[in-house]
């Protein structure tokens, strides 16, 4: 889930929690292993540090040439 920038502490917070109490819930996880899916709720900055290695993956595929 992303929020605008500069969006206060305590509402990414707040959004956070109550995303990951839904994503442990029994029928959000069978619908998600239904599609073949995992969810793996995190804390914000765990979050941010995934991005930041996914987006250095990818930019690195993608500038290779063919």
């Amino acid at each position: 889930m992303f929020a605008p920038a500069n969006t206060p502490r305590d509402v990414v917070m707040k959004l956070n929690g109550e995303l990951a109490r839904a994503l442990n819930g029994a029928d959000i996880k069978k619908r998600f292993e239904d599609m073949g899916l995992v969810a793996r709720p995190s804390s914000p900055e765990e979050f941010g540090t995934f991005l930041q290695s996914e987006m250095g993956r990818w930019k690195a595929v993608l500038s290779k040439k063919p």
